[in-house]
Order: structure tokens, then C-alpha cells, then sequence
């Protein structure tokens, strides 16, 4: 039976469907990628280093299909515009075409690959004889007019409930400069239209990386990508930006709004045969918070000021398959004034990088390096969390390196080295968990990818690693055995046993001050059921028992498709943490430290309907609730603490609770829904509904931080309807 599942374009589904794949560079590295399912439903995608995919590359391109006597059959009409390919006639492409079949779990190869084989685009077949003549139109544009309606519910900051009335427009628009070359412009984008992002309750304290949900940052992104993300798009027009700090006295007046996104260009694609370049350049606008002051009126503060993104790669490919890369990046910030004492409040930044890439003729072996410094300008010292204090002229150097074994059974696994120096800083262009660290890890997998009793392949997988700080202090090191199973019936199983050893978290505190944690044993679960069926699960759980506590999550994803148009998605999770001793703030005397319990319940539901292949209605929602206890206090003395300085937990000195509570209770409902129409190829219609909803939950002393779903209809919520049309010419 053909199984044609209707969902939005680009959204993975269930279903039978055709790809053609073309690297219609013929270098047998990259390749772009076009999908269309039974129903008529299309996807592409961007393939790079041969084995690297982004799905989240989008073109617009012609895709139908029809039932026939003997089955069914896919037509795909590819602009060459959107292909890159060099200059001269005749040409040699690369060609995959793949056909899956959903009932049998089944994909079939025109150019055959075996599965033990590492590589994917340089197996490709062999298309002779190209003579592709250059696109017709040099020129795309995508010009966009938006409306927007908000309204905000009376609150903390106005007795009255508001009503606001907007629009914009704006143009994004590509000039193919050559047939390998595009320069793309975006002058005042707007990105209404996309998801939300998902809230999760952090309990460590390192930054999460969030995806790029953006379409302007999509393009050339495979140009940029290296080893060490120095370009992290999230970082540009802030989606969520961070929030001023703010005085006892003084509160946001008003949600914090993402920052305007001026103007940005981007060049991508081949400058020789060889040569491939990527640059990008993006100009955010200031911005500010509304502030009140407790009695007084309302004020703007600046959070950032006007900031110049820059960045650019090249990528000169060697021979056989292997490349080496080179990288430079700067941000630079334009203040108005200089409100604070010794001048400029902000800092510039400058990263550059060279990177390098090699796989083996057999596409079996692997090895990536680069080597990354950086340089701040002008702006305060300040200090990392680590201790460390940086400021204009602070410069630092990393590197990370990988081997690894992709192909061949039955033995594959890889090893990996990370370095990085106290000062190195790239995260005003990119994304760092953290400087200050050295880091190996390496892993050894057996695998059978032949059917045996019960089982259509296996993959068991050892992993070591450690981690310390340059000082030499233990950051972490473990040992984790894993396996995973997928049997004959399409249900997979995975579990893995884990031990951490006593180590310790020189950011807990934020000034260097190392606090000593605990080990731990884990445990953990994953099973996943048929995806046939009309009715899919996930489940997976992780469980430590940590020597002075306790930490579970629980977490679900459950697809229901009972029409082929209709598919719905529920995503509940429930994480516990208890016992384990954290910072929980300082006095002038004391760092103050107890045991946390912590809890999150969150869903997530997403709804989409499919009227057409062009018309559907997709509905987002998420409800999430978390809350943080601390008991059991101990105090360590300050003139004590700092960098260099560990706290072991038969050191703190037992005291009553602060003045100050560092309990919290956080909730929010986040609900989007979007009707996106494409009334022609490239040319598209968006009706979006969005609501937020979060309450200010202020804990005073001897409250307690508990689940409270209660004050979630209370909250002031903020209402949107937005009409955005794109239209393209080209």
C-alpha cells in the first residue's frame, strides 16, 4: 500500500517519497537535495563535506504527483537557478535518486551505497555531458508589506489594557553575480511568522544553543560551518534578548522586544573551481528596555547599542577529498553616549580561525582541525564565570581536533581533543559553552548492520572522556556503555549505564570558586514504536542517583495521524532534581550555598493540518511550569573565595535561610498559530495568531518555590494577529 501523508512543506512525515539529489558542482562534496512525497508534500535540503546535510536550506522549486495503475509517480521541475555550477560545457554532475517505501521501511539507491560505507556525496553516479545553460533571470526579488494588531493586557506596569496598530515592509532580494556566486539582501526582514522557541528550565549554568528558525540565515550556511561554531546566527537581531540588570527599585516596564534587524547581505558560493567564499554582513539597531523605577515614570535603557555583524570564510578544496578553510569575524557596537564611568559600556570583538578536513579514498577514515584566536577592544573589564577577567586587549587561541572511523563493520569509533585558553572569547559572533579547558574524549562502537534474531542492526558504543581546567582542576571525566537495537518489527530500543566521577564546577559561583560535586550513576532509557502506524511514541528517561541527591527526567513524543491530512503532536516532560547542594547568593560575609529541589512540567503540542501541498495550518502551544527550592544552607566565607579556591561540602557552615530568597516559581503559555498559503512558486501568505502569557511571580522571605499553575489565567497576556504577503519576482 501507498502510504501519502499531507503536512506542511519541509515538515518530515511518514510517507512514501522520491529524492533527487544533484551535485551539480561534480566536486563530490556538495550536492543539493529535492524531495516529494506520495502526497505532493516537498522538502530540500543542502548537502556539504560530503556527509554533512542542513535541512533547513529552502528554495522554491515545482514538485507534483500522480496515482497510477501500477502505483504512483513524482515529477520535479528544478530551476538551474537554484543549482551552482562553474562556468564551460560539457560538464560532469553527480546524481543520486533514492525512492522509500514506508510499509517496508525500505530505501532504494539508483547509485548504490553500502551501508557499511562512510561518504554519501562522493558515491554518487555519474551524470556526462551537462550543458547547462546560465539562469535567465539574474535578479530575484522578494519584496513582503506587513500588518500587525497587538494587544496587552492591563498589568504591574499600566492600569489599562492597550491596543496597538503596525506595519512594515521590506525586501529580501539575490543577484546570481555568476553561476556558482549569489549575493543575497535583506533590507529590514521580518520574521513574525516563525515558532517560538521552546522554554526549558536551565539547571546548569552554561548557555543554550537554540536553533536558527530564520529563512535569510538559512542560505550559505554550509560555507560557514566549522569544527568550532564561530558563526552563530542567534547572535544577530537577538530573538530573545537578555534583560538590563535592574536596581531593587526598578522593574521592565514591558516585555523585552528582539532587536531590529536593519539591513543584511551574504555572499556565497564559488569564486574558482576551487575557491569557495562566504561573507556576511548584518546591521542590528539599537535596543532598548522600558524601565520603571518603583514611583516613577517610565524610561528607556539601553540593552545593546547599534552593532555591525561581520564575517567571512574561505574554502579551497585539495585534491582527493579534502579541504583547508580560513575564517574572520568581527562585531563592532556604536553607542550613542558613554553612560558609563571609563566610556564605552560595550566591547568589539574579532575572531579569526583556519580549519582543515581530510577523508580517506574508501570514505572510511576522518580527520577535522582548527585553530581559533581571538581579541576584545575597548569596553569595562569584566569577569567570566570561570574567574577569569577580560577587557579591551584580552586575546585568546583554541583548538579542536577530531579522528574518526565512519565506515567498515564491524568497528567504528573516533577520538577527540578540545582546547581552549582562559581568554578566548567567541561568543559575540559565535556560540562557546565555556573558555579555559582542556578536553578528550573517545569512543568505540561495534556494530551489525545485517538482520540477526530479532534485530535488523545493533550499535554498542563505549565512551570515555575528561575534562579539566588549565589550572589542572577535574571538570569531569566518565565512562558511559551504551546500546542500541532496531528489531525486525521497526520498534527501536536504546539504553545506556553512565558513571561521572567527583569533580568539580568552577562557574557555579561566577567568580572562579570551585564548588565539589558528587558522583553519580545514570541510567538511560529510549523506545521508540513502529513510525507506520496511525499512532507513533517516544519515550526516553534519564535517572542518576548523584551521591548527596537525586536528578530524573521524563519525556514523551507522541504522533497521532488518524487522517493523511491531519497530524498531531504531543511533547510532555517532566524533570526532578533533589539534594545536591548549589550557589544560591552571596552576602558581604558569605557564599551561600543549598540544597536544591527543582521541577519542571512542561507540554508542547503542534497541530498541522494540510488542505494542499500549499495550504496548511499549523497550531503551536506550550504550557510550562518550573520552580526551585533551596533548603539546608551553608555559608563559605568571601574573602575566602575567587579563583583557585575549591569548596568542599564538609567545609560550609550550617545557617538559616537568607533575608533574601533565592526560591523562584516560573510559568508561561506560549501559543502560535500560523495559515501559510503559497499562492504561487516562491510567492506566499501568512496569517499568524500569537498569544504569550507569563506572570510575575515575586518570592519573599520564607516563601516557598512551588509548581503553580493557578496564576497562569490571571497573568496579563499579550495578544498579536499579523498578515505578512511575500511576493516573488524572478
Amino acid at each position: 500500500p501507498i502510504v501519502a501523508r499531507l503536512t506542511r512543506r519541509d515538515r518530515p512525515s511518514e510517507a512514501d517519497r522520491v529524492t533527487v539529489i544533484v551535485d551539480s558542482r561534480g566536486d563530490g562534496r556538495s550536492a543539493y537535495e529535492f524531495s516529494v512525497n506520495a502526497a505532493g508534500v516537498q522538502s530540500d535540503a543542502i548537502r556539504f563535506n560530503d556527509t554533512d546535510i542542513d535541512r533547513d536550506w529552502d528554495e522554491s522549486w515545482a514538485a507534483d504527483v500522480a496515482r497510477t495503475p501500477r502505483g504512483w509517480s513524482a515529477e520535479l521541475r528544478i530551476p538551474l537557478r537554484i543549482l551552482r555550477f562553474r562556468d564551460g560545457a560539457p560538464q560532469e554532475w553527480g546524481l543520486q535518486v533514492r525512492r522509500y517505501v514506508s510499509k517496508r521501511q525500505e530505501t532504494d539507491e539508483w547509485s548504490f551505497i553500502p551501508r557499511a560505507g562512510a561518504g554519501e556525496v562522493s558515491r554518487y553516479g555519474r551524470l556526462g555531458g551537462v550543458d547547462a545553460p546560465p539562469p535567465k533571470t539574474d535578479i530575484e526579488l522578494r519584496p513582503f508589506v506587513l500588518g500587525r494588531f497587538d494587544r496587552r493586557d492591563a498589568g504591574a506596569d499600566s492600569a489599562a489594557e492597550s491596543h496597538r496598530f503596525g506595519g512594515s515592509i521590506g525586501l529580501d532580494a539575490k543577484w546570481h553575480a555568476k553561476r556558482d556566486l549569489t549575493l543575497d539582501l535583506a533590507i529590514l526582514p521580518d520574521f513574525a511568522q516563525v515558532e517560538a522557541d521552546q522554554l526549558i528550565l536551565n539547571l546548569t549554568n552554561e548557555e543554550i544553543r537554540l536553533p536558527e528558525k530564520r529563512p535569510f540565515f538559512f542560505e550559505g550556511r554550509d560555507v560557514f560551518a566549522t569544527p568550532m561554531p564561530l558563526l552563530y546566527t542567534r547572535r544577530i537581531g537577538r530573538i530573545t534578548p537578555e534583560a538590563p540588570e535592574l536596581a531593587n527599585n526598578e522593574t521592565l516596564a514591558e516585555p523585552m522586544k528582539a532587536a531590529t534587524l536593519l539591513g543584511a547581505t551574504k555572499l556565497s558560493g564559488r569564486l574558482t573551481e576551487r575557491l569557495g567564499v562566504g561573507a556576511l554582513s548584518a546591521l542590528t539597531n539599537e535596543n532598548n528596555a522600558v524601565v520603571r523605577t518603583s514611583g516613577g515614570p517610565k524610561r528607556d535603557r539601553i540593552v545593546e547599542p547599534m552593532t555591525l555583524f561581520q564575517a567571512a570564510r574561505l574554502k579551497y578544496e585539495l585534491g582527493g577529498n579534502a579541504h583547508v578553510g580560513a575564517f574572520g569575524g568581527a562585531v563592532v557596537r556604536s553607542e550613542r553616549s558613554a553612560p558609563c564611568p571609563r566610556g564605552r559600556c560595550t566591547h568589539d570583538a574579532y575572531v579569526g580561525a583556519v580549519d582543515g578536513r581530510w577523508r580517506s579514498p574508501d570514505g572510511d577514515w576522518t580527520a577535522t582541525t582548527q585553530l581559533t584566536g581571538t581579541t576584545l577592544r575597548d569596553g569595562p573589564t569584566r569577569m567570566l564565570r570561570d574567574g577569569t577577567t577580560i577587557g579591551s586587549g584580552a586575546s585568546g587561541i583554541g583548538n579542536s581536533t577530531r579522528i574518526a572511523k565512519e565506515g567498515g563493520i564491524p568497528w567504528v569509533g573516533e577520538l577527540t581533543y578540545d582546547m581552549a585558553s582562559r581568554k578566548l572569547d567567541f561568543n559575540d559572533l559565535g556560540y562557546m559553552k565555556r573558555a579555559n579547558i582542556h578536553s578528550v574524549s573517545a569512543a568505540l562502537e561495534r556494530r551489525t548492520l545485517e538482520p540477526w534474531l530479532n534485530t535488523l542492526e545493533t550499535h554498542s558504543r563505549l565512551e570515555v572522556y575528561g575534562r579539566t581546567n588549565l589550572d589542572g582542576l577535574v571538570l569531569a571525566h566518565g565512562y558511559q556503555l551504551n546500546t542500541q537495537w532496531k528489531f525486525t518489527n521497526f520498534w527501536e530500543f536504546f539504553v545506556e549505564g553512565h558513571f561521572r566521577g567527583r569533580h568539580f564546577d568552577d562557574r557555579e559561583v561566577g567568580d572562579g570558586t570551585a564548588l565539589e560535586r558528587r558522583e553519580l550513576l545514570g541510567l538511560e532509557v529510549e523506545l521508540k514504536s513502529d513510525p507506520r502506524r496511525a499512532v507513533s511514541v517516544e519515550i526516553a528517561t534519564q535517572t542518576q542517583r548523584i551521591f548527596d541527591g537525586f536528578f530524573t527526567n521524563v519525556s514523551a513524543v507522541g504522533m497521532f495521524r488518524f487522517i493523511p491530512q491531519l497530524e498531531i503532536s504531543l511533547e510532555p516532560l517532566v524533570v526532578c532534581a533533589k539534594g545536591e547542594p548549589r550557589f544560591a547568593g552571596r552576602t558581604t560575609e558569605n557564599l551561600i550555598f543549598g540544597k536544591l529541589e527543582a521541577t519542571e512540567l512542561s507540554g508542547t503540542a503542534r497541530v498541522t493540518y494540510t488542505f494542499t501541498p500549499r495550504l496548511s495550518l499549523q497550531t503551536y502551544a506550550q504550557m510550562f511550569l518550573a520552580s526551585g527550592h533551596y533548603s539546608d544552607f551553608g555559608a563559605f566565607p568571601t574573602a575566602r573565595a575567587g579563583r583557585g579556591t575549591v569548596v568542599h561540602r564538609d567545609e560550609l557552615t550550617a545557617i538559616s535561610a537568607p533575608t533574601t530568597n533565592p526560591d523562584f516559581i516560573n510559568a508561561a503559555i506560549n501559543a502560535n498559530i500560523v495559515l501559510r498559503w503559497e499562492y504561487a512558486l516562491g510567492s506566499t501568505i501568512f496569517f499568524v495568531y500569537t498569544r504569550a502569557q507569563s506572570p510575575s511571580i515575586d518570592l519573599g522571605p520564607g516563601d516557598r518555590g512551588h509548581i503553580d499553575a493557578a496564576g497562569l489565567g490571571k497573568a496579563p497576556a499579550t495578544d498579536s494577529l499579523l498578515l505578512k504577503l511575500t511576493h516573488f519576482f524572478g
